[in-house]
């Protein structure tokens, strides 16, 4: 091993296992200390058995994970002293809330164990729940009972499995907030799995996306957003224009030619080329306007709330979100012109 490793941070070197059909391979990746980490991508991506393999559920075909300096590739669950989460909270069902949250401290002492308890009661809200039963509880007390179970043991790493995927979406909305102020309030370096991208913008400090057991891009989650490295990442997180057009220099400028339409971008490639542009960053006007613009015919509109999700001819088929009510009296309607303002920065060129 080359270089020096952070204290308390997380390394994945070449790690790959074979499961059946299945192959995760050859991963590489370095999560910084008391880093909120995502591992996002579709099901069957691969993102839970990673997980699996950073605890040492799994053994290894090839590479090695490494925490901090210590070596842990062939150390059991036990010794790594990471803390795991399953999104079926897995509590024990004939334990009270109490008994399933200090299960793990039967070798600390008392006095220890009752401190620990009731940090982790009062930092998660618990109070009201330590005699009551896994069955009678609601699914984010539920989640706060694993986390707190999880965390009481002063875990060197937390991994949560799609933690929040079982609860309806009030509760996986306020709940959220709370991941993220426990994670500000421990600084537990955290790795999250998920297929949720939002959830994943709300958390994440990095981004990893899986797909296929690959790790295809690694970055802020503005980054992974707004600049997609491959067509099927920037499918996964909804930029949903997946096109192919040409590249051209005019008078010093590039221009992106669409069907007959073209609009200027920022590259340095030329010649044909994949992009990427997300539906939320084209601007759809009834007349000319000044920006960067190409003329289209609208093909269907479908209204969603105050946005309407509109599909428009250029020569090729790009859809737009549009915010109706900026329309005034102008019509949105099928076979309307409209102009279509895509700024240079929205264009993500592959």
């Amino acid at each position: 091993m080359s270089g020096e490793i952070p204290a308390g941070s997380l390394r994945l070197a070449g790690v790959t296992k074979r499961i059946g059909r299945f192959v995760l391979g050859n991963i590489s990746l370095e999560i910084a200390p008391g880093e909120y980490f995502i591992l996002l991508g579709p099901s069957g991506a691969g993102k839970t058995t990673l997980l699996e393999i950073i605890a040492g559920l799994h053994p290894l075909d090839a590479g090695e994970v490494w925490f901090g300096a210590e070596k842990v590739t062939h150390l059991p669950p036990e010794k790594r002293r990471f803390g795991i989460v399953y999104q079926d909270y897995a509590l024990f069902p004939h334990l009270n809330v109490r008994e399933n949250i200090v299960f793990g401290l039967k070798k600390v002492a008392h006095n220890q164990a009752e401190q620990e308890l009731t940090r982790l009661v009062d930092l998660l809200g618990l109070g009201h729940f330590l005699s009551r039963r896994p069955q009678t509880l609601s699914g984010g007390e539920k989640q706060r009972v694993a986390l707190a179970r999880a965390l009481i043991m002063k875990p060197r790493l937390l991994l949560l499995d799609e933690p929040l995927a079982a609860l309806d979406p009030q509760t996986k909305e306020a709940l959220q907030p709370e991941l993220k102020r426990l994670h500000t309030l421990t600084g537990t370096l955290t790795v999250h799995v998920t297929h949720d991208f939002e959830e994943a913008f709300l958390l994440g400090d990095r981004v990893g996306v899986m797909e296929g057991g690959q790790l295809r891009q690694v970055g802020s989650p503005a980054e992974v957003f707004n600049r997609p490295v491959s067509p099927s990442v920037a499918r996964f997180v909804g930029a949903e224009n997946i096109l192919q057009g040409r590249i051209a220099e005019e008078k010093g400028e590039k221009y992106l030619h669409l069907g007959a339409a073209s609009v200027e971008v920022e590259t340095d490639k030329s010649g044909e080329v994949q992009f990427s542009i997300r539906p939320e960053q084209i601007r759809v006007y009834p007349t000319t306007p000044s920006e960067n613009h190409c003329r289209g015919k609208v093909l269907a509109v479908h209204p969603k709330g105050l946005i309407s999700r509109v599909i428009i001819d250029l020569g090729v088929t790009l859809v737009a979100m549009v915010e109706t009510r900026t329309w005034g009296q102008a019509t949105l309607a099928p076979g309307a012109t409209v102009y279509c303002s895509i700024p240079r920065e929205a264009i993500n060129i592959f």
